[in-house]
């Protein structure tokens, strides 16, 4: 089998490119180097590239003495700052504090106090510059002192303390609630629904839980983590703490809402009859939408009127922060 040596992907629009320029440096580019390369005449290259016979021959002294004409048909492209204020200007001290074992986070502590912000990305990029690697997992002991968040309890129904005394927070609100929840065996309730429970977190506490987030206007189980340090909530629930977002999202999606329904249905209509027992007739005259509350229920309160709740009545009521608030934990 034979093999050409002819290029068979050339067009005449390629060749054109370099034969027919119609770019002006090029075009003198190529008549020059016709002219000092091919050593082709003069008036040829000229009528050939579109020049006079003056002006080729112009082109060709400058093309000779100046060498600024030379160095203009391949410029270098210019580069950005090679210089990174941002990183040099900590890099010293950066080098310094790893060799201490400093982690990123550490340094960037450290340069803080000394007024210089420097973001995590930053630090790394000019760690690797000078070759550090990244440092191996250290033990909790072999940390640096620093100010570490504190560690909730464990949710145990067994070491809640029902013993007289007061604390602060900003939920003592949910307490109103107790007396509606008087009425309702919960215990009952939770085990005819068969809600799943522990000794540490019995369903009765787990259901209080859910509860509490609902009536303080919680969006998201997550948002629990907030109030893990604050008592109101763990005494309204029966519980020493409350328990974390994990638990109660994996309760929440292990409980049956039809079987839950169908369960809590019975207990709450007896509470609702007794809780309405002596209240006025209504003067609603509509059964399918509860009546319009007004459009300040702050009025005539002790409460300013710009104090008005955006989120719902009882949901914006019990977030109000009230440095005075305090509760007293109640048999639960």
């Amino acid at each position: 089998m034979q093999s050409s040596t002819v290029n068979q992907i050339n067009t005449p629009a390629n060749q054109n490119f370099f034969l027919s320029p119609h770019f002006p440096m090029q075009r003198q580019y190529e008549a020059l180097r016709a002219f000092f390369v091919d050593e082709e005449p003069s008036g040829d290259v000229a009528r050939r590239f579109g020049y006079s016979l003056g002006a080729f021959r112009v082109l060709c002294h400058q093309f000779r003495h100046s060498p600024e004409k030379r160095a203009s048909f391949f410029r270098q492209p210019q580069r950005g700052p090679q210089s990174t204020p941002a990183r040099d200007r900590v890099r010293d001290w950066a080098i310094a504090m790893r060799k201490r074992n400093l982690s990123v986070y550490d340094i960037q502590r450290e340069l803080a106090t000394t007024g210089h912000a420097i973001s995590i990305n930053t630090l790394t990029v000019l760690l690797r510059e000078e070759g550090f690697s990244r440092l191996p997992r250290r033990a909790d002991d072999e940390r640096p002192p620093t100010v570490k968040p504190e560690i909730a309890e464990v949710a145990d129904v067994r070491r809640l303390d029902l013993s007289p005394r007061s604390f602060r927070t900003r939920l003592a609100g949910l307490f109103l609630f107790a007396p509606l929840l008087d009425p309702i065996d919960l215990s009952a309730v939770v085990t005819a629904a068969h809600l799943p429970g522990s000794q540490m977190i019995p369903a009765a506490q787990a259901v209080r839980s859910l509860l509490a987030m609902k009536l303080i206007g919680a969006e998201r189980k997550s948002h629990v983590m907030d109030l893990v340090m604050d008592q109101a909530i763990a005494v309204f629930a029966g519980i020493n703490v409350v328990p974390k977002r994990s638990y109660l999202a994996a309760y929440s999606s292990r409980v049956d809402p039809g079987l839950a329904c169908d369960s809590w249905k019975p207990g709450c209509n007896r509470s609702s009859r007794r809780a309405c027992r002596g209240a006025p007739p209504s003067t609603s005259t509509s059964t399918a939408y509860p009546p319009t509350p007004p459009r300040n229920p702050w009025k005539n309160t002790m409460f300013p009127a710009a104090a008005a709740p955006r989120r719902g009545f009882w949901s914006s009521w019990l977030a109000m922060p009230n440095k005075a608030s305090c509760a007293t934990p109640m048999p639960v």
